[in-house]
C-alpha cells in the first residue's frame, strides 16, 4: 500500500472533522478523530511514500495519532470547544507540514474547520 491509497480517506474524515468541530457536534468529531487514529496506527506503518519524496515521512505520521489526534479526541469528549479548535488548527498546521515535506504543498488542508479538505477555495 502507498500513502496515496488511504490519503483520500483521510481528507474525507478530517473534513467531516471539522464540519463537526463547527457544528459543535463533539460526538462526531471524537468518532471522526478515532477511526484516522486507525488508519495511521494499521494502515501508515506499512505503507510506503511515493518515490519522488526524498524526506522520510514515517517519524510526521507515527507521532500523528498520539501528538494530533489524541488531543481532538480529548477535547471533543470534554465537550471543550476552545480547545478542540486549537488541536484541530494543530493538526491542520501538522497535515501541510507533512505535504510540504512530500513536494505536495498544493494540498492544503485549512486551518478553518468546515472547509473543504483539500482546500480547494481561495
Amino acid at each position: 500500500m502507498r500513502y496515496g491509497e488511504f490519503m483520500p480517506e483521510l481528507g474525507r474524515r478530517f473534513e467531516t472533522l471539522g464540519r463537526a468541530v463547527k457544528a459543535q457536534r463533539f460526538e462526531l468529531a471524537a468518532y471522526e478523530a478515532h477511526e484516522m487514529q486507525e488508519v495511521f496506527e494499521d494502515d501508515f506503518p506499512g505503507a510506503s511514500q511515493p518515490d519522488e519524496v526524498k524526506n522520510d515521512l514515517r517519524p510526521l505520521g507515527d507521532s500523528f495519532g498520539t501528538r494530533f489526534l489524541s488531543p481532538i479526541v480529548a477535547a471533543a469528549n470534554a465537550k471543550d470547544e476552545g480547545r478542540l479548535g486549537t488541536a484541530y488548527r494543530a493538526a491542520a498546521a501538522a497535515c501541510n507540514s507533512c505535504h510540504q515535506a512530500a513536494g505536495k504543498a498544493f494540498i492544503e488542508v485549512s486551518p478553518d474547520p468546515g472547509l473543504s479538505c483539500p482546500r480547494v477555495e481561495q
